[in-house]
Parts: structure tokens; C-alpha cells; sequence
């Protein structure tokens, strides 16, 4: 069974090590990443499911290059994952 780990990324992940954020998920993991505030203007992040919140994008003129999301999408996924990690 897949295990559901959510990154949510308010600014760039080069500042983080492969132990926080890894460039390559292991098999038994889905990863999503959902950026927010200064994480939208990232246009390459490793992950395998991206999605921006959108009014951030918004907010900040930036034409997404993922996916946008809502706020409600954005609690939904919180909840129906086994493990969050906020950087």
C-alpha cells in the first residue's frame, strides 16, 4: 500500500537536504507537493503530483506552471494524507 506524504513548499527546495525533500521518492511512497506564498514562482520541483494554490498565484501575477488548487482542495489533501511535511 501506498503511503501518502504531502510537501507543501512556501519557498525553494534547494535549500533543503534529499533527507527533507528527496529528488527521488522511494517506490512505496505517492508524493504530492502543493506550492504556496513564494513557492509558486518555482518552476521545477521534484515531486511526482505539483499543484499551486491558486490565489497565491494570484495574489503574486504569476502564471502557474502546475496545476492550481483551492483552499478547500488544499485541506483536503492535508487530511487524506498519512504524513505532512511543511517547508
Amino acid at each position: 500500500m501506498l503511503r501518502k506524504v504531502l510537501y507543501i513548499l512556501s519557498k525553494d527546495p534547494i535549500q533543503f537536504s534529499d533527507a527533507l525533500l528527496p529528488k527521488d521518492p522511494p517506490p512505496d511512497k505517492d508524493i504530492s507537493v502543493i506550492l504556496i506564498q513564494e513557492g509558486v514562482f518555482l518552476k521545477k520541483v521534484p515531486g511526482a503530483h505539483i499543484y499551486v494554490l491558486s490565489d497565491d498565484a494570484v495574489s503574486r501575477n504569476v502564471i502557474p506552471s502546475f496545476p492550481t488548487i483551492s483552499y478547500r482542495d488544499m485541506l483536503k489533501m492535508i487530511f487524506d494524507a498519512d504524513a505532512v511535511v511543511a517547508l
